[in-house]
C-alpha cells in the first residue's frame, strides 16, 4: 500500500495528456511505528465524509492512526446503547450530531482498507461535564458554592454506581471498537476541579474514610479501579501524561505526553524522560498542536522536532513508540478542519518516518509543496504551506 503511494508520487506531469515516470531506487522502512493525527469531532461535529477525506489524507502520507477524541465535556457524540448518554441529552443534537454502530463500523473498515487504524479516546474522570449529566447527573461530582449546588464536575469518583456505568460504557466500546488499543484519556483534572472536590462533603467523607490525604489519592483510586475494569477486555491502553504523573497507571500502558511546560521547567523532553526511565513506551503529542493558528505559517518548528531528543539511554529511545499532530476542536469545526490540518500534518508524518538525520527544512520546502499540489488534484482541501504559491490545477469546488 504504501509502495503504491510512492510509486504514484514519482508520476509527474509534463504537459497535455503526457506524463513521465522518476527512474530512481526507493528503499526504507518508517523509523516510528505510531504516525498519529489527532481530530476532535466533540468539540465541533465533523461529518463522516469529512473524516474519510481526512484518512485518505493520511494514506496519502503516511501516517496510519487516527486518533478519534469524540466524547467530551461539551458533546458525547458517540450513540452508546450501554448509558444512552447522546441520545439522553450529551450529543449537539439527536441524531443528526452522532456517531452509530454502523457509522463506526464503516470508517474503521474505510481506514482499514487505506492502512489506518482507528483509536477512540473516551476521556475520563474530567471532561465529562456537562454532557454526561444531562442524562445522568449522579455520575457527576456535585460542586458547591458557598454551600449552594453549583456546576456538576469530574466523574463522582467515590461511588460505587459510577463505577458500573463506566464498566458497562467501556465493555460496549470495547466491543464496537476493533483495535487492540484504547485511548482513556485521564488529563487536566488539578487543580482545574481541586475546588469541586473540596466543596463536596460527602467526597471528603469518602477520601477520609479510606485514608486519603488529597485528591491525588483519590485520582489513583479511580484509576486503579477503571484499568481493572478494563482489563478483561485485553486491550493496550493508552493514557494521557497526567495520569502517570499520578503515579496512577501500571507498566504496560502508553503515555501520551501532551503538555509543554517550559516556562515552569519542564519541557516535553523532561515528561518523556520521565515515563521512558519507568519503563512506559510513549507518543509524542506536545510540539505538534497543528490548531494553534500562527501567521505566518512557521512549519518548521513542527521539522525539526526528534521524539528521541530528550537524552534517555538507547533502551528509553526504543520505548518511544511515535507521535501523532493533534488538531483540537475548539476553534475548528467541519468547515476548517482540512486546512486546519493540511498539509501540515503531512510535516509531522515526514519526521515520524523518514530517518533521524532528514532535518533539512529548506529542502522540505519544495516537496510540501508538490504535496499541496498533489492533494489539490486529489481534491484535498488544503492551505498553503509556503506562502505566495500557485499550482497547475487550483481548487474548484
Amino acid at each position: 500500500l504504501r509502495g503504491l503511494e510512492v510509486f504514484a508520487q514519482l508520476v509527474a506531469h509534463v504537459r497535455d495528456e503526457q506524463y513521465v515516470l522518476r527512474a530512481c531506487n526507493v528503499s526504507g522502512v518508517p523509523r516510528f511505528a505510531h504516525r498519529g493525527l489527532l481530530l476532535d469531532s466533540a468539540r465541533h461535529f465533523l461529518p463522516i465524509p469529512l473524516l474519510k477525506q481526512h484518512i485518505d489524507a493520511m494514506s496519502y502520507t503516511s501516517l496510519n492512526v487516527l486518533h478519534w477524541h469524540l466524547v467530551d465535556g461539551q458533546s458525547f457524540s458517540y450513540d452508546d446503547s450501554a448509558l444512552g448518554l447522546a441520545r439522553g441529552g450529551g450529543a449537539y443534537s439527536y441524531p443528526s450530531h452522532v456517531y452509530t454502530r454502523d457509522d463506526v463500523a464503516g470508517l474503521v473498515n474505510f481506514a482499514r482498507l487505506r492502512g489506518v487504524r482507528v483509536i477512540p479516546e473516551f476521556d475520563t474522570p474530567g471532561h465529562v461535564s456537562p454532557a454526561w449529566g444531562r442524562n445522568l447527573p449522579q455520575l457527576l461530582t456535585q460542586c458547591y458554592v458557598r454551600g449552594r449546588a453549583a456546576q456538576r464536575g469530574p466523574l463522582a469518583m467515590h461511588l460505587n454506581t459510577t463505577y458500573k456505568a463506566i464498566q458497562a460504557l467501556f465493555a460496549e466500546v470495547a466491543t464496537v471498537w476493533p483495535d487492540s488499543t484504547l485511548h482513556i484519556g485521564g488529563d487536566e483534572i488539578l487543580p482545574q476541579w481541586q475546588w469541586c472536590f473540596d466543596s463536596n462533603d460527602e467526597v471528603q467523607a469518602f477520601m477520609k474514610a479510606h485514608n486519603m490525604t488529597d485528591v491525588k489519592a483519590l485520582l489513583r483510586f479511580y484509576f486503579k479501579r477503571l484499568f481493572g475494569e478494563l482489563e478483561p477486555h485485553g486491550k493496550t491502553l493508552i493514557a494521557w501524561q497526567d495520569a502517570f504523573e499520578l503515579g496512577a497507571v501500571p507498566p504496560t500502558t502508553i503515555v501520551d505526553v501532551w503538555r509543554d511546560d517550559s516556562h515552569n521547567g519542564r519541557p516535553w523532553q523532561k515528561a518523556v524522560a520521565a515515563a521512558t526511565a519507568a519503563n512506559h513506551r510513549v507518543i509524542l503529542s506536545s510540539p505538534w498542536y497543528l490548531n494553534y493558528v500562527r501567521y505566518p505559517v512557521t512549519w518548521g518548528q513542527y521539522y525539526v522536532v526528534d521524539p528521541t531528543n530528550f537524552g534517555g539511554s538507547t533502551q528509553q529511545q526504543q520505548l518511544v513508540l511515535g507521535g501523532e499532530a493533534s488538531v483540537w476542536g475548539e476553534f475548528v469545526d467541519a468547515a476548517t478542519s482540512m486546512t486546519a490540518t493540511w498539509p501540515f500534518a503531512a510535516v509531522v508524518a515526514e519526521r515520524l518516518y523518514s530517518n533521524a538525520n532528514v532535518t533539512d527544512g529548506k529542502w522540505a520546502f519544495d516537496r510540501l509543496q508538490t504535496l499541496q499540489c498533489r492533494l489539490i488534484g486529489r481534491h484535498i482541501r488544503v492551505r498553503p504551506p509556503n506562502g505566495p504559491s500557485w499550482c497547475a490545477t487550483e481548487w474548484q469546488d
